[in-house]
């Protein structure tokens, strides 16, 4: 269908595309308590071709872009028809010219794991976390083990294939004694993490049980320093990563740049998801925050050319290393920290963090106690010389970095 599709390009005179092919199959398991409700086996193709339509209108260069969507069984004239379409559309795409990715062939075939045995191997791990707590069971959960074969071929000349794999999944533990109490989580792996997704599921039905017994919180304790932990730690110190990509920096939303000081002296490494971006440019490990300061702007390949920056690709995974200190002394005097948020937030433009949450540790004069049902909020850029990380680290999915943030 590939083949198909380049020689209906070539036929309209369009050089400049992308075509993005992938095809993902994918084992599914849903249970119900400790009873397996239901399996599903999925296979879907989706090839996404996107048209670059270089163009000029009062004196300045364009490059407007257009996708369309095409699926096994279309026949050659619809296939056409469609291009056709997006070609037109994209003169209304009015953005500044910029250059493509030159052509890159890779052609890698290796395996990865297989997603029907993963999915069995990561449900029996999750269950396993059972027989560490009482009181509290997985009322339910969903496993989807998904491996993708991925093959990029642009106008440029390029034709790049992989495979991937990941496991994704949500799932509920309960706490029935007093009060019935019910938290959620989600998970997502790029390898059968059996020994993570056990931890992770034991955390969950520990904290169900604090729940369980929790007080409502005070009314106020906006004076609190906020301590975050764990996955909350890594959406956290998504703010740098997100600061740094060329989508906020090139119309301002950022004023990031190489050399630019954060104020915290943190090193961020950005951590690809795919080897290849779906432009086709190279990813791999990428110093973008060395010690506090700004290595390297990352984003698409739009934002990059007009910052006049090198391709590197996008990042949204993260590696962090700081100056932690021990927890003892991290959780020395007054704080609040979230052991479970109902919906954490974090934004990129102004710094504000925070959210309602289901659970935390209160720590004062009066002690520690355990707190339900309040809320917390902070800011990340007004907050810059009081942040403190944890010597400790915390490894999930893609993401190793501190356990533990302190702020304020």
């Amino acid at each position: 269908m590939v083949s198909e599709i380049v020689e209906i390009l070539h036929e309209l005179n369009i050089v400049d595309y992308n075509i993005y092919d992938e095809h993902r199959k994918a084992f599914e398991m849903y249970f119900v308590k400790h009873r397996l409700d239901m399996t599903r086996d999925k296979e879907v193709r989706e090839i996404r071709l996107r048209v670059y339509r270089n163009f000029e209108e009062n004196g300045t260069e364009y490059l407007g872009n257009s996708d369309v969507y095409l699926y096994p069984g279309m026949d050659g004239d619809e296939i056409r028809e469609l291009i056709e379409s997006a070609w037109e559309s994209a003169l209304y795409v009015k953005n500044p010219y910029y250059r493509l990715p030159e052509k890159v062939i890779d052609k890698n075939t290796e395996k990865v794991f297989d997603g029907c045995e993963s999915v069995i191997e990561m449900a029996k791990a999750l269950y396993s976390a059972e027989d560490e707590v009482k009181d509290a069971f997985i009322n339910s959960a969903e496993f989807f083990g998904e491996t993708r074969t991925v093959n990029i071929i642009t106008g440029k000349g390029s034709d790049i294939s992989y495979t991937s794999g990941k496991i994704t999944g949500e799932f509920v533990v309960q706490c029935k004694k007093e009060n019935d109490v019910e938290l959620y989580a989600d998970f997502s792996y790029y390898d059968m993490e059996k020994e993570s997704i056990r931890k992770k599921c034991a955390k969950q039905l520990k904290l169900a049980v604090e729940r369980e017994s929790a007080k409502r919180s005070p009314a106020d304790y906006s004076g609190y320093p906020i301590v975050l932990t764990d996955s909350y730690v890594k959406e956290f110190l998504k703010f740098y990563l997100m600061r740094s990509n060329a989508a906020y920096v090139y119309p301002g939303y950022s004023d990031y740049k190489e050399g630019y000081d954060i104020m915290s002296d943190i090193s961020i490494e950005g951590v690809p998801e795919y080897p290849y971006s779906a432009e086709g440019v190279k990813t791999g490990s990428r110093m973008i925050i060395e010690h506090g300061i700004v290595k390297n702007i990352h984003g698409n390949v739009m934002h990059l050319s007009y910052l006049n920056r090198p391709y590197i690709g996008m990042y949204e995974n993260l590696h962090c290393v700081c100056n932690g200190e021990p927890m003892d002394r991290l959780l020395n005097g007054k704080y609040i920290l979230v052991k479970n948020f109902s919906d954490f937030q974090m934004d990129p433009l102004t710094g504000d963090f925070g959210g309602e949450f289901r659970l935390a540790e209160i720590s004062d004069e009066n002690g520690k106690r355990i707190v339900t049902g309040g809320t917390v909020t902070g800011n990340i850029l007004k907050n810059a010389d009081k942040i403190r990380y944890s010597g400790e680290y915390f490894k999930e999915g893609l993401y190793v970095g501190p356990s533990a943030v302190k702020i304020g």
